[in-house]
């Protein structure tokens, strides 16, 4: 606790040294520089293309989903809508899922950002099917135009289930998603999702 104590003090005083830098700036000391670590921190504080790229998934979705429980498994049917918006001034994307799955009411709510420090997206989602918040990494490619996640996830009775999502757009009012599931070292896709921007 104290270390965070100090660590959230030490970003104040950054943001208050850069912010009386601008302003001894305006004042006549144009010649001062910020300090490089201060200059770092400003920097990556602020959103970019990769926020951009995101913003552009805000709005409202309908969802057509085919589920997949295990190796082999019966496809089920799901659907529902998705609520998309922007946080923390074009920072963070926070989707809010409602709908039903395997015949039960369904709501789920994730957040996806881009960290300007380690270059890497990072995608959190919990639901009311669980009671866990399962967390995963990933990476654009330009030339497919995929955004990759892939993250370790507990599962019942001590078990880990690695997961691999990908997601692209084919459009600007159409959205696909698919995630793929290895556990005990046998892979098979678990989720296909085609999202349809609402009104289109």
């Amino acid at each position: 606790m104290e270390r965070a104590i100090r660590c959230a003090l030490t970003l104040a005083l950054l943001a208050g040294g850069a912010a009386m830098a601008q302003d001894e700036g305006h004042e006549g000391h144009e010649g001062m520089e910020m300090d490089p670590m201060m200059q770092a921190w400003m920097a990556s504080m602020h959103p970019g293309p990769q926020h951009e790229m995101l913003a552009g998934l805000a709005g409202t979705w309908n969802a057509e989903i085919t589920m997949w429980m295990g190796p082999g498994a019966e496809p089920m049917e799901a659907g529902g809508t998705i609520e998309s918006e922007m946080l923390f001034g074009g920072r963070v994307l926070r989707e809010s899922h409602g709908g039903s799955m395997m015949d039960q009411p369904f709501e789920g709510l994730g957040f996806t950002g881009y960290d300007n420090n380690t270059g890497r997206y990072w995608s959190v989602w919990m639901d009311n099917m669980g009671t866990g918040v399962y967390a995963s990494e990933g990476s654009y490619d330009e030339e497919s135009g995929k955004l990759t996640f892939e993250g370790d996830w507990p599962g019942p009775g001590g078990t880990t289930m690695h997961v691999k999502m990908v997601g692209w757009s084919d459009g600007p009012d159409t959205r696909r998603f698919e995630m793929w599931t290895t556990m005990d070292e046998e892979t098979y896709q678990s989720l296909d999702a085609t999202y349809t921007r609402a009104g289109e």
